[in-house]
């Protein structure tokens, strides 16, 4: 008999010595996390999320600010271009570094794969000299522009749609 009281005690004393180890190192882990900590904990499942400052805040002002002159100067020609078929208003200029954070982590994971794999696909144009792109992302989110200005002053679009969870280049062009 004494040997059963024993044993429980020394069970219930390590099961209360456990759950209050959980319940300390849970608490102090999730009030000590940081939310980029919590968002991929959170998202583990989809491994291709991604977190990182926003490029503007990574990279020198001049570089960005010249990079982003570039952007808007291909946007002017697309509008040109394409007039009543293309309203800047419904496409929301994407820095190229930062489309993981501001699109494919909203995707899923077979989904983000096919937009990377078209994006890849889309960037054997470039060329030495040529300026980083831009991701024109349409606000239904299943349009993209793959945007960049090219060495010689023109600007190659990959123009991107999805269909399904697959992403496909519907048509490359360098406009002048």
């Amino acid at each position: 008999m004494k040997m059963s009281k024993k044993t429980f005690a020394i069970v219930l004393t390590g099961s209360a010595l456990v759950l209050s180890s959980v319940a300390y190192l849970n608490n102090t882990t999730n009030a000590s996390m940081s939310p980029e900590k919590e968002f991929i904990k959170q998202n583990a499942i989809n491994s291709h999320i991604t977190v990182h400052k926003e490029y503007a805040q990574t990279e020198k002002k001049d570089v960005y600010d010249k990079l982003y002159k570039t952007w808007e100067k291909a946007t002017e020609k697309i509008i040109s271009k394409y007039e009543g078929d293309f309203d800047k208003k419904d496409w929301e200029l994407i820095a190229d570094p930062d489309i993981d954070i501001r699109f494919k982590n909203m995707l899923s994971s077979q989904e983000a794969s096919a937009y990377s794999k078209a994006s890849i696909q889309a960037k054997e144009a470039y060329e030495m000299g040529d300026f980083l792109d831009c991701i024109l992302l349409h606000k239904d989110k299943n349009k993209a522009k793959i945007v960049w200005e090219k060495h010689d002053g023109k600007i190659h679009v990959a123009h991107l749609e999805k269909k399904g969870n697959e992403w496909a280049i519907v048509l490359e062009e360098n406009i002048e």
